[in-house]
């Protein structure tokens, strides 16, 4: 669940880096900020309410929107990380116990990473700095 908190940050972090572009469509911003937009005077506008966009789908708008071509699902990373989002929501709502396995957690952690690093290179062109460290953090709690 971490992981998943991160990586949302972690691409929330992207969208607000283009949302001061000025060629940003209504709806462009209304997806990278997940606001709601509306008709006002005639014209679209970005609405107070929230209007929430599926993790993947965020994903692959930023990878089109900003470098011009569709992320790769034939690659060995999206069909992980859409099982890490089969986890993720198994865990998040319930229907039946669920059993983790390290490995399953593993894989949907290096998922992440994976698509984070595609991300990047696809937005920055460079690679999605942490990604090297894969499952060995410093971190010390």
């Amino acid at each position: 669940m971490i992981g998943f908190c991160s990586f949302e940050a972690h691409i929330n972090s992207i969208a607000a880096d283009f949302l001061v572009r000025q060629e940003l469509t209504i709806l462009d911003k209304s997806i990278l900020s997940e606001r709601e937009f509306r008709l006002a005077d005639g014209e679209f506008v970005l609405a107070d309410g929230l209007k929430m966009y599926r993790i993947n789908e965020r994903v692959e708008f930023l990878h089109r929107r900003f470098s011009g071509t569709p992320l790769d699902k034939s690659q060995a990373f999206w069909p992980q990380f859409k099982s890490a989002l089969s986890l993720r929501n198994e865990l998040t709502h319930p229907k039946q116990q669920a059993v983790l396995k390290e490995e399953a957690v593993a894989q949907a952690l290096q998922s992440l990473l994976d698509v984070l690093d595609a991300i990047y290179r696809a937005v920055y062109k460079k690679p999605y700095p942490a990604r090297k460290r894969g499952m060995s953090s410093k971190m010390t709690f």
